[in-house]
């Protein structure tokens, strides 16, 4: 419930008319917009449509997840890998690089690992 007499955080004129579900600011007519449905401030808007930002949720996260199933599934390590030095090339955003980053050192830990266990199994399956 917004209080009656909130004002915009950006327009102190105008009289808010929801707050962003990201930061809590007040917006005002001028300032809201959305995104999936969530109400956003102009400057969270922006943000939340920055490319760089959005590399996060798609190329990094399949990164992270199979530069540590590739302990057990080495091919997918080296995807990861792959898919880790992608997502650095397009010059992210820093969270996204620090990711990116992470996953790069995990799947290539993961790949060097993995190759013991392999030989590992094949000599235990003989």
């Amino acid at each position: 419930m917004i209080p009656a007499d909130a004002r915009c955080a950006v327009h102190a004129r105008s009289r808010a008319l929801d707050v962003c579900s990201r930061c809590g600011a007040f917006v005002c007519a001028e300032c809201v917009g959305s995104r999936f449905g969530t109400v956003l401030c102009a400057g969270c808007l922006q943000r939340a449509s920055d490319p760089g930002e959005e590399v996060l949720p798609g190329i990094v996260i399949l990164a992270l997840a199979g530069a540590f199933v590739g302990f057990a599934f080495p091919p997918l390590a080296w995807t990861s890998y792959l898919l880790s030095r992608i997502a650095l090339r397009r010059g992210a955003g820093d969270r996204t690089r620090r990711y990116a980053s992470i996953a790069r050192e995990v799947s290539a830990v993961s790949s060097l690992a993995s190759v013991p266990l392999v030989l590992i199994a094949l000599l235990l399956l003989r």
